[in-house]
């Protein structure tokens, strides 16, 4: 029963997430209401509140799931080279491009949260020996290089650039590697 109730709770939580997806695509996070979603979902009032707070409750577990999928990206894949771990990164960017770009616009705190992962991004290139010193001044250095990353790949997947995954790596590779002396 336990399994049976899990499973139509994962259900649930996807038809909610779907229909905030949909809504959010049509006008904008900010006029959308608790009821908009359960019309969207065919789903009662009571039904939503047993799984969320509010819309916004939704949405984070939306960004959490984005997220998520994204660090798997690099973490489950066999890949020992960095760079090849990070196209990974930039494929999955790529492939949930309209997801992304709606979570960039609509979500308040999620470029923060995207600029969080270069930091991670960035240790990880730390830990694998790829960047030896490090500028005290960095973490600004950083902050400005992931903002002017974020729009340069907003509008690369906006955009349907011909510029391959493999070419924006290096170019972000050769922002980060330029803030912090390396090249």
């Amino acid at each position: 029963m336990a399994t049976q109730e899990n499973r139509r709770s994962k259900i649930t939580r996807r038809v909610f997430r779907e229909s905030l997806t949909e809504l959010m695509l049509e006008k904008g996070m900010q006029k959308i209401s608790v009821n908009e979603i359960c019309k969207r979902a065919d789903m009662n009032r009571s039904t939503f509140y047993a799984h969320y707070e509010d819309q916004f409750d939704l949405l984070r577990e939306i960004e959490d799931e984005f997220l998520i999928a994204l660090r798997k990206t690099v973490t489950e894949s066999n890949l020992q080279n960095f760079t090849q771990k990070f196209e990974k990164y930039l494929d999955y960017l790529y492939q949930s491009g309209r997801l992304f770009t709606l979570l960039m616009n609509e979500a308040p705190g999620f470029r923060d949260r995207i600029v969080n992962e270069a930091f991670s991004l960035y240790a990880m290139r730390k830990e694998s020996g790829l960047i030896a010193s490090e500028d005290p001044r960095f973490a600004q250095k950083l902050y400005f290089v992931s903002g002017g990353s974020l729009l340069l790949l907003e509008k690369w997947i906006e955009g349907n650039s011909e510029i391959t995954t493999s070419e924006m790596a290096d170019m972000i590779y050769s922002f980060w590697d330029g803030i912090n002396g390396t090249t």
